[in-house]
């Protein structure tokens, strides 16, 4: 049985300008979109949206992307999580991928980087870093 692609994504961006460019882009590429502004919103909108992959911005107010991904893994076991930040160094890429997250893209954030990640995810249960 062939496993359909992700196609629900959680994009978790403090940002609103960000975020909304972001929901229509990915509208477009076919995906269906939730957006939070933050870790607590983004744990109650999971609970209801039940994503196939979230995406964060690590330099959220109140939690930021580490936790919230641990916490929405709590919630969804195994739900992959693609970081997207300006923490592009390789602290932050190590810190990443020892947390678990399948992708670190660089802001400025590009639609087609998510969509690539996203894909790839579906190919192989690993986007490229």
């Amino acid at each position: 049985m062939q496993v359909p692609p992700p196609t629900r994504l959680l994009i978790v961006e403090d940002q609103d300008d960000t975020a909304q460019v972001l929901r229509l882009g990915l509208q477009q590429l076919g995906y269906a979109v939730a957006i939070a502004h933050n870790g607590p919103l983004a744990l109650q909108v999971a609970q209801n949206f039940s994503p196939d992959v979230a995406v964060l911005d690590m330099g959220l107010p109140v939690m930021d992307g580490w936790e919230l991904a641990r916490r929405l893994r709590d919630i969804h076991d195994g739900l992959p999580v693609i970081a997207v930040t300006g923490m592009i160094d390789e602290e932050h890429r190590a810190r990443s991928s020892e947390a678990g997250f399948a992708a670190h893209l660089a802001k400025p954030i590009d639609i087609q980087a998510i969509h690539a990640a996203v894909q790839r995810l579906s190919a192989t249960g690993k986007a490229p870093e």
